[in-house]
C-alpha cells in the first residue's frame, strides 16, 4: 500500500487544529449549542464529512452536501474509495 493510502498517514494527514476561528454567529444545528460551529465549519469549508460519535450531532445525519458519519461509516467511505 502506498505510503499516502496507509489509515495511519491519511488520520495523521487531516488531524490538524482548525484553520479558521470560531465563526463570531452560529446558526443553531443541535440541542448543545457547544456542538453548532462543528457543522457551521463543515458548511464554511464545503467538508464533505464531519465524523462524530455523538449522537446528538449524529442525528442530523446530512446538512446540505455535509454528510455527518459514526467512524465505523467513514470507515466504509474510505474504503469503498479505496483510500484504504
Amino acid at each position: 500500500m502506498p505510503p499516502r493510502n496507509r489509515p495511519s498517514n491519511f488520520l495523521t494527514h487531516y488531524q490538524t487544529e482548525p484553520r479558521s476561528s470560531r465563526p463570531s454567529t452560529v446558526a443553531s444545528y443541535v440541542r448543545d449549542p457547544d456542538d453548532d460551529y462543528l457543522i457551521a465549519h463543515g458548511l464554511m469549508f464545503d467538508v464533505d464529512y464531519i465524523v462524530t460519535g455523538d449522537m446528538a450531532v449524529r442525528l442530523l445525519s446530512q446538512v446540505g452536501n455535509l454528510r455527518i458519519v459514526t467512524p465505523a461509516e467513514f470507515i466504509d467511505v474510505l474504503e469503498h474509495s479505496n483510500l484504504i
